[in-house]
């Protein structure tokens, strides 16, 4: 039997094979969300798990559905605008015949490409990670459609004119503004967290995010991550809390843990194989951390439905 795996889609995969209607430019792709098979939400894209490298970002305007996000169902209704963050698991379960929105992709090259500097996004995301659907109102949602509909007439009809490629960057930067300032003012309350962070501190924390992602595979071990920052353990630990409002080794093991769960649960390795492919020394130790992060043995866990 063939294996089956979580699938990564990259910028270079949703190009050439995964949608088939779609508006390009260099790295962000603009889709509709009508009820179409060539949607990007449509079910013969997502209706397994897919993970998707890069910022994808779903404006609902009318309809419903509901949408898996790293295990996690939300669902979707009028005028809802859903965050999904690099390297996130996501899947459709559910969607609505009439529904009304627009899909836009990017990653983060396209956003150094227009010159939008993402540590403006970061305080977003942070706040977002547990609750990525956010409810808008309706002027807020005419906006940023409104902001698409042109930086979308500009890419199919002007790209020859003089200046297209000024005033494509100008058209993103404040759909990117436009974006985080909605998102701001919709974010859910916050709690016992700090209401800035100092740029010092978002650079450090963006830092190990990205190493975290490219190493937690096979690296579970604070003192590596804080070598490659070169910093201490001791002030990695207190660094990420104060961003975050959790430890790095929180972080580590939510991307473990995630990881684990979606093979346990979607491919066909068993145990063994997945603790092998996550660095473990052997299934026992694998078995014994997994039950202490989630409560459940990997055996049990692989049989839940």
């Amino acid at each position: 039997m063939e294996e089956k795996k979580i699938i990564t889609l990259t910028r270079e995969d949703l190009l050439a094979k995964r949608i088939q209607k779609g508006i390009y430019y260099k790295g962000c792709f603009i889709s509709d969300l009508m009820s179409h098979v060539d949607s990007p939400i449509s079910e013969n894209i997502f209706k397994y798990p897919y993970r998707i490298e890069g910022f994808f970002l779903l404006i609902c305007k009318q309809g419903s559905g509901t949408i898996k996000i790293n295990l996690e169902e939300h669902e979707i209704a009028d005028n809802s605008l859903l965050i999904h963050q690099p390297n996130n698991i996501i899947q459709m379960m559910q969607r609505g015949e009439n529904i009304q929105g627009v899909v836009l992709g990017f990653d983060k090259e396209f956003t150094q490409e227009i010159n939008f500097d993402l540590k403006h996004f970061l305080p977003i995301a942070l706040a977002l990670k547990d609750q990525p659907l956010l409810k808008i109102n309706e002027k807020q949602c005419d906006r940023l459609f409104s902001l698409i509909k042109e930086i979308a007439y500009e890419i199919q009809h002007q790209e020859n004119a003089p200046f297209h490629e000024e005033i494509m960057r100008n058209y993103f930067t404040l759909f990117f503004h436009k974006l985080c300032s909605i998102m701001s003012l919709n974010l859910p309350a916050k709690s016992g967290t700090e209401s800035s962070v100092k740029s010092r501190n978002e650079e450090y924390f963006q830092k190990f995010m990205k190493v975290l992602s490219e190493n937690y595979k096979r690296e579970r071990n604070l003192a590596f991550y804080a070598s490659q920052l070169c910093i201490t353990p001791k002030y990695l630990t207190t660094l990420i809390k104060r961003i975050s409002g959790r430890s790095a080794a929180e972080w580590i093991d939510e991307y473990v843990t995630l990881e684990a769960k979606n093979l346990l649960r979607y491919s066909t390795m068993s145990i063994q194989e997945v603790a092998f492919y996550l660095h473990f020394p052997n299934q026992s130790f694998f078995g014994k951390y997994f039950k202490h992060q989630t409560g459940y043995t990997p055996s049990a866990y692989k049989m839940l439905k």
